[in-house]
């Protein structure tokens, strides 16, 4: 899942995911918890309930300081849905649910087996918090990277070929812009992260996986790790979308 939207002082992003059993208990969740005040990064395990009701249900993750809750409604095959946040936590937004065929993340399912790597569209939305040297407003990013293949499951793959359009609140459209980084297996099977160097800045992410063709990532969540500060002002969440045709060279 990947959620948007805000609390009574900014922007506040999530994504994670969790196992639903079918008897209306969540088990297996992991979550990153992202937001400009407070600004504290948060990664987190947890577990809780889910019921149904005729053509909507509700997430319940009751473990988590709270206890979240989110009413969803999905799709006649089961496989994506939307959810909006209804509790007195006093975050307010929405966002999206989608099944997955792969639960976990490795280097290897960013890059594929090789020789040449793996393409990958990303997109962005979030906030710039404000620090002296910084303007607070809404932001966005699209591009594209080609992930590398790593030596091995521990080692990190490299980001290159990569070029991001960019919209920063105080700063003229950037387009096109640098964006390149690492990418590897983290200590939690459900996620893999991402370091990546661009105009705009140093950021972080958690990757997500959602779908997978023969081992190689097709689809993911995105969520930023980064603790808001001056020199990481934002908060973001989106998707990565495997890419297929580049370099294209015939329009």
């Amino acid at each position: 899942f990947e959620f948007s939207g805000f609390n009574a002082s900014g922007a506040v992003v999530v994504a994670g995911s969790f196992t639903a059993d079918g008897v209306s208990n969540i088990t297996g969740g992991v979550e990153d918890f992202n937001s400009i005040v407070p600004n504290t990064y948060k990664n987190q395990t947890f577990a809780g309930t889910y019921t149904l009701n005729g053509t909507r249900g509700q997430l319940i993750f009751s473990s988590l300081a709270g206890s979240p809750t989110y009413d969803f409604a999905v799709d006649s095959k089961g496989l994506h849905g939307r959810l909006v946040e209804f509790d007195a936590t006093g975050v307010r937004g929405s966002g999206e649910l989608a099944q997955q065929d792969t639960a976990t993340c490795v280097s290897q399912t960013m890059s594929g087996a090789g020789p040449l790597g793996a393409d990958f569209v990303i997109g962005l939305t979030g906030a710039e918090a404000s620090f002296a040297g910084t303007t607070p407003g809404p932001f966005a990013v699209a591009g594209r990277f080609t992930a590398e293949v790593p030596a091995s499951s521990s080692t990190p793959g490299n980001i290159d070929n990569g070029q991001v359009d960019a919209s920063v609140p105080g700063i003229a459209t950037i387009t096109p812009g640098s964006f390149s980084g690492t990418f590897q297996t983290s200590a939690q099977a459900a996620r893999c992260v991402m370091n990546v160097t661009q105009t705009i800045g140093n950021m972080s992410f958690s990757v997500y996986p959602i779908t997978s063709t023969s081992g190689l990532l097709t689809e993911a969540f995105i969520v930023e790790t980064d603790a808001v500060s001056q020199t990481t002002p934002f908060v973001s969440a989106g998707k990565l979308i495997h890419q297929s045709g580049y370099p294209f060279s015939n329009p």
